[in-house]
């Protein structure tokens, strides 16, 4: 005999309940997980999105609006080479050059494409193939317009020969380009040649990162699966991280140590002989000005723009929605306060480090202080995020 309707309601009614309240569970867990994916997610295009907007696309702005200055200071000078024009125009390349250490952080995506950088700054110049390309270029019966110069070496195409045009000590004087000069005319020709360019290389990269040009910031900004260069966006924030460490390390290296005669090796520093002439800009005498521009760049992308702004999502509030206990977020800052109080005291330049112990003591602890910053951020902060980082230092540490 079959049991009754109210005997199986009797028999199976806890397992029932139990079966029901088991799907549930699963069912609201599941939905836990969607929205903790949803929000990771959304965190991750928000910092994206927000670098991009409030501190990649405003740096190639500025440096592209800079350039273009630079072009027309150019060009008014050689209309009338007067003291007055001289010095806006070498002042203008400074400010340029400062508008530039923003850019060349951004050492990925259009950068890449064409040696754009090395087209903007041809540093370190290790020979001094400036001076040599330059005079070539000089003396040679070629047009010294921007289109030979697109066919030239990258040497001769940016801001570093444009230092050496207008800031050595033999070539860049006033005197070079007063009427009475056998070659006054074609060192205008290439001063506006090398401006104009320079202007139109900013302007390319201003257009490859922009909505209505080549739309960098979509594939930045965008990652998934139909998204060659980032499949996802840990693979973009990443190699933001690595911007930010390489910036670091740059100026670690190839900013202070190399010119300082700084060498690390087997855990140690060797200390040889300062070469202030391998040193960023070193005609200009304006190397430290240039390092703590650098730096500061830096810290706006870890920060994600104006310390003052209060829409800024960087590296800085990841990290905090990422790991919530974290301190190194205030580590990384409070290091990059004491090495930019370090450089602003320094009130003169990196050549003189050769005759100063007392600089080329306070400069090699700002090394120190850069050091422990990049450690900081090459190993503590991809550890904290949770990502790798795609390539291997080649620092010497």
């Amino acid at each position: 005999m079959l049991p009754t309707k109210s005997y199986c309601m009797r028999v199976f009614t806890p397992y029932y309940y139990f079966i029901v309240i088991a799907r549930h569970c699963m069912l609201w867990m599941a939905a836990l997980a969607l929205i903790a994916c949803q929000s990771r997610e959304a965190i991750d295009e928000r910092l994206l999105r927000s670098t991009a907007e409030q501190v990649i696309i405003p740096a190639h702005q500025q440096f592209k609006q800079s350039a273009l200055t630079l072009k027309l200071h150019s060009q008014t000078f050689c209309q009338q080479a007067t003291d007055q024009h001289w010095q806006m125009l070498r002042q203008q390349w400074l400010s340029t050059m400062l508008d530039w250490q923003s850019v060349k952080l951004i050492a990925f995506g259009p950068a890449t494409a064409g040696n754009q950088h090395w087209k903007v700054q041809f540093w370190p110049d290790k020979h001094n193939l400036i001076r040599k390309k330059v005079h070539a270029l000089l003396n040679s019966q070629q047009a010294l317009t921007v289109e030979r110069l697109q066919q030239a070496s990258v040497v001769v195409q940016g801001l570093s020969a444009l230092e050496f045009l207008l800031f050595d000590n033999n070539d860049g004087k006033l005197r070079n380009y007063q009427p009475q000069i056998a070659q006054a005319t074609r060192r205008c020709q290439l001063l506006q040649s090398i401006a104009s360019h320079t202007e139109q290389v900013a302007t390319a990269l201003l257009q490859s990162w922009s909505v209505d040009g080549e739309n960098y910031l979509a594939t930045f900004t965008q990652p998934g699966e139909n998204n060659n260069e980032f499949p996802d966006h840990n693979a973009a924030i990443a190699t933001l991280v690595e911007a930010l460490v390489s910036s670091v390390e740059q100026a670690k290296r190839d900013q202070l140590a190399t010119p300082l005669g700084i060498s690390p090796k087997g855990g140690k520093l060797i200390q040889r002989q300062p070469r202030p002439f391998l040193a960023q800009a070193w005609r200009s005498k304006t190397s430290l000005q240039l390092l703590r521009a650098h730096l500061q760049a830096a810290r706006q992308l870890f920060h994600g723009g104006a310390i003052s702004d209060v829409q800024r999502f960087g590296i800085e509030h990841y990290l905090a929605k990422h790991v919530p206990s974290s301190t190194l977020a205030d580590t990384v800052t409070r290091q990059f306060t004491i090495i930019d109080d370090q450089l602003s005291r320094l009130d003169t330049t990196l050549a003189d480090v050769k005759g100063d112990p007392q600089l080329a003591k306070q400069l090699t602890d700002t090394y120190h202080q850069i050091a422990i910053l990049e450690e900081l951020l090459k190993h503590d902060l991809p550890k904290a995020l949770g990502v790798s980082l795609g390539f291997n230092s080649n620092d010497g540490d």
